[in-house]
Order: C-alpha cells, then sequence, then structure tokens
C-alpha cells in the first residue's frame, strides 16, 4: 500500500501513455489493411502459383554433373570454354547429324570429330552425344534414305554403320552419354505409325550403340512436354533406356510464353514420379529473357536459382544437368534456325536470341551470375 501511494503519480502516467499508444496502434491497423491485401487474398494469390521450394539452404554437389552448350558468342570458342570451365563444367554436348555426315551411301566425312577427339580428352571434359536421325522436326536420314521408315532393316543397319564412323573416331574421347535422336517427340507428333516404326528402330539399334560405346548412358531425347503428353508411347523407349533423357523449357502449353520460373519444382517433382526406378538426365535446360516469351533477364536469372533449388531436392534421382546456352545467339544464327525448324514467329526468335545465359558479346546476365554464386555455393 505504501508502495502505490508513493508511485501512484508515475502509475498514472505511465497508464495515459498505455493508452495512447494503443489508440495510436488501433489507428496504424485500419491504414495497413487499407493499403496491404488481405491475408485470404495472399493465399489465394499463392495457391495458384508453383509451390516454392523450402530448403534452407544449398546442397553439397556431390556426385553431380553439370553441363553446358558452348554457344561461343563474339568472343570465340577458348574464351567460352574458358568461362564455362570456370563455374565447374565438367560435360559438353555434341550434337551430330546423321546426314551431314553421311552424304553419300558409305561415305563419311570426319568435319571436327578428330578435333574434338583431342581437345575434351585434355581438357578433362565429358561428351554428350547426340546422333540424330531425328533433330526435332526435322528428319535428319540421309538422302538415299529419306523414303524409307525408321524400322526399315536398311535403315538399322545405315544407322550402325554411322555409330561404328562416329565411335572410330571417339577413341579417345569420355563419352558420357549417347542420344539416339534429338526431341523425336516433335516430329513423331500424335502418330502411331510413326510412334511404332521409331520404337523398333530405337531397340535395334541401341545394343549397338552400347557395344561401342560401353561406358555411356544411352536413350533417346525427349521433350519434358512430350515425356508428359505421350507417356505411354515414350515409355516404351525409356523402359529399354538407361536413363531418361530430357529438354526442359518451361513454356506455357501451346505457346512461347514462359510459365513462372518457380514452376521448376514441381515438374522436377513430376517426371522423377512418372520414372520411379530411373535415373532422369536433363540433357538441356534452359529459360528465355525476352519479353516477347514474357521474361525478362530477372525471371531467367529467377529460373537458374529455382532449378539448383529444386536439383538440391533431387540430387539422388537427376545426376546431370545441361544448360543451354552460354551466349545468346547472332541475329543471323536466329534467322538461319526460323528457316531451319520452319518456324518464323516472333515468339520463337526471342526464344532462340534470347536462350544464353550471357550476351552475344560476351557479358554476363545475371543468369550467368546466378549461376556462378550457384556452383560456388555447391562446392563446384
Amino acid at each position: 500500500m505504501r508502495f502505490f501511494t508513493k508511485n501512484k503519480k508515475w502509475l498514472i502516467i505511465a497508464f495515459v501513455i498505455l493508452v495512447v499508444f494503443l489508440l495510436l496502434s488501433s489507428s496504424n491497423d485500419k491504414v495497413t489493411k487499407n493499403v496491404i491485401p488481405s491475408t485470404s487474398k495472399i493465399s489465394e494469390k499463392k495457391s495458384s502459383l508453383p509451390k516454392q521450394n523450402t530448403q534452407s539452404s544449398p546442397q553439397s554437389r556431390g556426385g553431380r554433373l553439370l553441363g553446358m552448350s558452348i554457344s561461343e558468342g563474339k568472343i570465340g570458342f577458348d574464351k567460352a570454354f574458358a568461362v564455362a570451365q570456370s563455374v565447374g563444367v565438367k560435360v559438353i554436348e555434341l550434337p551430330i547429324l546423321w546426314d551431314d555426315y553421311e552424304p553419300n551411301p558409305g561415305k563419311y566425312i570426319e568435319s571436327w570429330l578428330p578435333v574434338a577427339n583431342e581437345f575434351y580428352p585434355k581438357n578433362g571434359t565429358k561428351i554428350s552425344l547426340s546422333l540424330n536421325p531425328i533433330d526435332t522436326n526435322v528428319v535428319r536420314l540421309p538422302e538415299d534414305l529419306k523414303n524409307k521408315s525408321f524400322n526399315d532393316p536398311v535403315v538399322i543397319e545405315r544407322y550402325k554403320s554411322f555409330v561404328n564412323f562416329v565411335a572410330s573416331q571417339m577413341l579417345n574421347s569420355d563419352i558420357f552419354v549417347v542420344a539416339i535422336g534429338n526431341e523425336i517427340d516433335i516430329y513423331l507428333g500424335d502418330s502411331e505409325k510413326r510412334w511404332q516404326e521409331y520404337i523398333e528402330f530405337y531397340n535395334a539399334v541401341a545394343p549397338y550403340v552400347r557395344e561401342k560405346f560401353p561406358k555411356a548412358v544411352v536413350g533417346s531425347k525427349i521433350t519434358f512436354g512430350g515425356v508428359v503428353d505421350f507417356n505411354d508411347r515414350v515409355k516404351l523407349i525409356n523402359n529399354h533406356a538407361d536413363a531418361v533423357l530430357v529438354t526442359y523449357y518451361p513454356f506455357e502449353k501451346g505457346g512461347s510464353i514462359m510459365r513462372n520460373p518457380a514452376t521448376v519444382h514441381d515438374d522436377f517433382k513430376l517426371i522423377t514420379e512418372l520414372y520411379p526406378n530411373k535415373k532422369i538426365y536433363l540433357t538441356e535446360i534452359g529459360y528465355p529473357s525476352g519479353a516477347p516469351n514474357g521474361s525478362s533477364e530477372a525471371k531467367q536469372a529467377e529460373f537458374v536459382r529455382e532449378s539448383f533449388s529444386a536439383w538440391d531436392t533431387y540430387s539422388s534421382r537427376i545426376p546431370f544437368l545441361n544448360f543451354v546456352w552460354l551466349h545468346d545467339k547472332s541475329p543471323e544464327d536466329v534467322s538461319e534456325f526460323q528457316k531451319y525448324y520452319g518456324l518464323k514467329d516472333e515468339g520463337f526468335a526471342s526464344y532462340l536470341g534470347t536462350l544464353g545465359l550471357r550476351t552475344y558479346d560476351g557479358k554476363d546476365k545475371p543468369a550467368f551470375v546466378e549461376l556462378r554464386k550457384a556452383v560456388k555455393d555447391r562446392g563446384w
């Protein structure tokens, strides 16, 4: 009681201060509610987006391998290769188009194969080969075989000879992956006949490819959309493949607009669930930075960050990831690609021209800065 009497004055002052504080807090709450969406609206927005990764820190590299499709841009191959090595790239993709190397029946040209066979082993670099009778939407059979079906015995034997030729030129190379065709689902489409013919072709030549490249993982490169949309047919190939070889560019279905970068988490989850007993090799992965693709350099960087985060989650299932490309393509290159694929729209041109992690002139985009940070954080 004596304490209360002596301190009554200060208690009254403290009480007044508390009342004023509560009134001000109430007023501030009203202002805040006017400028910030309600909790229910935030929840609605979050529920419409792909799930975000919840991992708190990067995972150690472990046995994972990082690849890169080295477009040299304006700086030349030697400098571009050094840039790729600086971020821990250990695998290089080399596409080989069948008809380019067999312009006449049984007559092959070496092109750059002997150079690659000498250069990459000296630099401790593995090779991911694509031996392509199909390249996305283009058939690459030699001219005299163009009118034959893939399961024709002549086509099968000639492809084996082509494989034998390539193997003979790459004796010193560490061949890590061999893809029998690139994005074959684009050409095969929804044709049961084409799929059946190619499946028979694949089953006939795959054992021979393994014989010639005994250390390599053998399969066929198929787009992520193809794996999902044609899964029953695709499984007839992938069930006999050493791993599921996937190309991954997260477009909105049927268009050239990119999906939210964080969608990579759900997509990695989906494909690993489709093939619970197979390793997944992401033989191509990329995200353009062009505005016609609904993208930006910031979104491309976010995609790189989210890809590594998702890769951490599924590191035991996805041992290999190959980014496409190192540098943007020149307008002249884009024009040639458009002619090759027969696609002239602005979105496709933007995709080709802005897919690089660096500019054509050799400057880092935010995506490459993000990649450099990601590999450093994981011990590459």
